[in-house]
């Protein structure tokens, strides 16, 4: 009796020790260089765990063990770095006793390249595992992404089901590198975003930057737009990289038309991209596609910064507006594909269904496009645009009444010489609210007050969430001498 009821223990043990080595959600790559390789492993078991890698699928010469990089709520996160490889070589590997994946080391030196740039894939799994999956076919060398992997950074099951299940059979073999998104660092101020992603770092201080090929990539954390650290930091970043192409990337927009109208560090960080010559500025956080045509600091500046909205990989879409200073401009589920080959640089955004909706190449081969660079945009136009559609944008603290109007008041200053503006109620809104439209001048140097006075023409609702049906939209008209732009706000949301 004593010794069946032994061997019962030991099956026992056996099987919860190797069923334990199934718990971990998957091996994943931090990242690729042309001799080493980082390998991430999440496991809800504290144990060692190894990994065996070589050349022959057949015979997986090499092993080591796993480090323990981080621990967070019954959560282990893992990571081996490989060294010693050989470049431009297809590597297997296998974590204990699992599934076999590879990974392909980059060429040594190589200005030759593609990268993918994605953002907001939480909400919708199944449509980021599409995009994934179409990902996958073209094989790049790297993927960024502009945050928002989950909607609730702070709860352990939704990186399972919105991130690691949808996308664990492309990052076993392509590393995928994302920005902070505010879902993450809102939540748990991004201790689980930095959990998985980043094991080894401060989750308060998610900045970092790498290089690929003849490329440097910066990622910024949002939370920060006038932090004196990350500042200096960047500055500092920027000096000692002599890299061909540069790349910034953060979760919100420093120019955006449609969703959010983010206006992120607005009063710093365009001239600092200016300053160091950032080919494009990648973010998210509005759930559209809005590239923005080449925007100049002023007409003797000698470089221009491209800024691109790509926040379609799985988040329910915004409405997309068009306007002078985009190039392009749609919502639908979207990546961008990047591909390098030394001075050259083409873009092409696809839809989920493999649809080609937006191109671009700039050659750096003369070191300066003119032909790409000719049709650069004013960013101090810019600039006031886009901050008078913020503020009009901006929720109201009162519901609108048919006898009691809710008040909008706005602050606007000028730079220019003379600009003149109009503000409206959209032509549907006129339906259903009224509001006495404003016209004037303003001239540099002035600041005009308005206050906006909109009734209701009959009953509204409003949602727990300040959503306000029907939707109030505003219309705005800027006139600079005899350049008229027209803008329009998303729904006008109530938050008391």
């Amino acid at each position: 009796m004593y010794l069946k009821y032994s061997f019962l223990f030991l099956a026992l043990h056996v099987f919860l020790l190797f069923s334990s080595q199934e718990t971990f959600v998957n091996a994943y790559l931090k990242n690729v260089s042309p001799t080493y390789a980082v390998i991430l492993l999440e496991s809800e078991t504290n144990m060692c765990f190894k990994i065996a890698y070589g050349k022959n699928l057949n015979a997986l010469a090499f092993t080591q063990n796993f480090t323990l990089a981080n621990s967070s709520r019954n959560s282990y996160v893992y990571d081996a770095i490989i060294t010693n490889l050989t470049p431009k070589t297809k590597y297997f590997y296998c974590v204990s006793k699992g599934k076999i994946n590879y990974f392909s080391t980059p060429a040594l030196g190589s200005g030759n390249f593609r990268f993918v740039a994605m953002g907001d894939s939480r909400s919708q799994p199944k449509i980021f595992s599409e995009i994934m999956k179409d990902v996958n076919k073209i094989n790049p060398d790297v993927i960024i992404s502009m945050g928002d992997l989950v909607e609730d950074g702070g709860k352990k099951v939704q990186w399972k089901k919105y991130f690691f299940d949808a996308s664990r059979n492309v990052i076993s073999h392509i590393p995928f590198i994302s920005t902070l998104g505010d879902h993450e660092g809102e939540r748990d101020s991004g201790k689980l975003f930095a959990h998985y992603l980043f094991p080894r770092k401060n989750h308060k201080k998610l900045w970092y930057s790498f290089d690929v090929g003849n490329a440097h990539f910066v990622s910024l954390d949002y939370r920060y737009p006038k932090n004196v650290e990350m500042i200096n930091w960047f500055e500092n970043d920027m000096t000692n990289s002599d890299a061909k192409w540069n790349f910034v990337f953060t979760h919100r927009p420093c120019y955006n038309f449609g969703g959010h109208c983010s206006v992120w560090g607005r009063d710093t960080w365009p001239a600092l991209f200016q300053k160091h010559k950032i080919d494009i500025v990648f973010s998210g956080h509005s759930h559209i596609y809005e590239r923005f045509l080449p925007v100049k600091i002023n007409s003797s500046s000698d470089w221009s910064v491209t800024y691109i909205t790509t926040g379609g990989a799985g988040a329910n879409l915004y409405k997309a507006r068009t306007n002078q200073f985009l190039a392009k401009a749609f919502a639908d589920y979207h990546y961008i594909l990047f591909d390098i080959k030394n001075d050259s640089l083409l873009m092409t955004t696809f839809s989920t269904n493999n649809c080609i909706i937006d191109r671009m190449r700039i050659d750096k081969s003369a070191g300066y496009d003119k032909k790409y660079f000719y049709k650069s945009t004013s960013q101090k136009k810019l600039n006031f645009i886009t901050m008078f559609l913020r503020k009009l944008s901006e929720s109201i603290n009162t519901i609108p009444l048919m006898t009691i109007p809710s008040e909008k008041k706005i602050c606007i200053d000028s730079e220019f010489k003379k600009v003149g503006i109009k503000i409206s109620l959209s032509k549907n809104s006129r339906k259903f609210y009224k509001m006495k439209s404003v016209k004037f001048n303003l001239c540099k140097g002035k600041t005009k007050q308005i206050n906006l006075k909109i009734f209701a023409k009959d009953n509204i609702t409003v949602s727990p969430w300040g959503l306000i049906t029907p939707p109030l939209k505003l219309d705005g008209q800027i006139c600079f001498d005899e350049e008229r732009f027209e803008i329009e706000t998303g729904n006008i949301e109530y938050w008391p």
